[in-house]
């Protein structure tokens, strides 16, 4: 079966650009950008003649002009008007933050959204949910692509009513799997995410447990412990 291309289903959809990094879309507006950055976004997007050149065409190479770190890189708009991005963290550009309709900003923590994995699995069936995030775990290379976000879309369809609670949590998951492919001198990449799902679903089924165990620990443990569950 072909996957859609995805379609941000947002109340006012961000058009879609790529950054070096092949992000599929960017803010254009709320964040921490600077007034400068809206002011020129929202003339970006309205054409008006004379407006600066803050990005090209997705066809050839991307212009980040006089942004700094203040560039925030919206992945996906939900019906009600939050959204996921990434933006800068304390140590890299990947972080993942979750945005509010009103504009708060948080970071996700593993614990809170494996809470949500977990009560949802109750009623859909654990072994279903961790099956479905394989498909999105495959699906996570070094990039966010029009290709891997409609992935997560199809599967968030499969879950009726709670179609949308899905699609976030799948979408969280990637992008904190693609931030952890990218993580510099990485030697586990995102098979550290899959390694505490599949404790939550499959082992222990403990929040803090699967958010936690792995502290401490060396690569080369954490390494053996995939490799003893086949990823």
């Amino acid at each position: 079966m072909s996957i859609p291309r995805a379609r941000n289903q947002g109340v006012c959809p961000v058009p879609k650009w790529r950054d070096a990094g092949g992000v599929v879309a960017v803010s254009a507006g709320g964040g921490r950008q600077s007034e400068k950055f809206q002011r020129d976004a929202r003339c970006f997007q309205r054409r008006q003649p004379g407006c600066p050149g803050l990005l090209r065409r997705r066809d050839s190479k991307p212009k980040w002009e006089g942004l700094g770190d203040a560039v925030a890189r919206t992945i996906w708009t939900f019906q009600n008007g939050s959204s996921l991005e990434f933006d800068r963290g304390q140590f890299d550009e990947w972080c993942v933050y979750e945005v509010s309709p009103n504009g708060q900003r948080v970071a996700p923590r593993d614990v809170d959204y494996f809470r949500e994995l977990l009560a949802i699995s109750a009623v859909h069936g654990r072994q279903r949910v961790y099956d479905d995030f394989v498909v999105v775990f495959d699906a996570s290379g070094p990039k966010v692509t029009d290709e891997s976000v409609g992935i997560v879309v199809e599967v968030g369809r499969r879950y009726g009513d709670d179609e949308e609670l899905m699609k976030r949590l799948l979408l969280i998951l990637h992008m904190g799997m693609v931030a952890e492919n990218v993580k510099k001198n990485t030697r586990l990449g995102k098979r550290i995410k899959r390694l505490g799902v599949h404790d939550l679903l499959l082992e222990s089924g403990d929040v803090a447990r699967a958010a936690h165990f792995m502290r401490g620990m060396g690569w080369r443990e954490i390494d053996e412990l995939c490799k003893a569950r086949g990823f």
